[in-house]
């Protein structure tokens, strides 16, 4: 089935359905979002990193990339890379798109791999800034997508944090489903509430 990011970035298109975003339903924000002056540019500057991050990334893992000239990339590339080196077994995948017809939501994960010594997969969500209490929605929304989307299992849901400014203090936090999951139902009820 053909799945696609809508030109405007507002939802996804799956087969000939549209399905809204995961980051329109689970509108939770990260607390330095509320507390910094220009927080609208500080929100631009952090996604645009973000994005960044992410592309150089995924381009790495699946081995299409040759260099990187931007000093502060290569710095969160190498942190990456290590990282999955040490702890990375195979990725199963790379910038998927998951969907629930029965939430009616669509998202694209990070990454869907196995961590060495677990049997099972595990989400593996890449942030750039802060870890919060927010990312367990999230993470729990990809995990319900992927199980229905793609009928395999995840066992844990992880975000693996490459700090902007000291990216060699990389964190990784893992969040337990069974806290977010009715939590995320329930910002899928509530969207579906007022957008039908």
């Amino acid at each position: 089935m053909k799945a696609s990011l809508s030109e405007d970035k507002t939802y996804y298109l799956i087969g000939k359905d549209r399905f809204p975003r995961l980051s329109n339903v689970v509108t939770v924000e990260g607390p330095e979002f509320r507390t910094k002056k220009g927080q609208e540019e500080v929100l631009k500057e952090t996604i645009e990193w973000g994005t960044k991050v992410h592309l150089i990334t995924a381009l790495d893992d699946q081995k299409k990339i040759n260099e990187v000239i931007n000093i502060d990339l290569c710095k969160s590339l190498e942190v990456w890379r290590d990282w999955v080196e040490k702890y990375v077994k195979s990725f199963k995948a790379i910038e998927k798109i998951v969907f629930s017809k029965r939430l009616w939501v669509a998202g694209t994960v990070d990454r869907v791999g196995k961590i060495k010594g677990d049997k099972g997969y595990s989400i593996i969500d890449l942030k750039t800034g802060s870890l919060y209490e927010g990312i367990g929605i999230r993470l729990a929304g990809y995990k319900i997508m992927w199980e229905e989307s793609q009928k395999t299992k995840i066992d844990r849901l992880l975000a693996v944090r490459i700090p902007r400014n000291d990216p060699y203090n990389l964190q990784v936090k893992e969040y337990e489903a069974n806290k977010y999951l009715k939590r995320f139902e329930e910002c899928c009820e509530l969207y579906r509430s007022i957008h039908t």
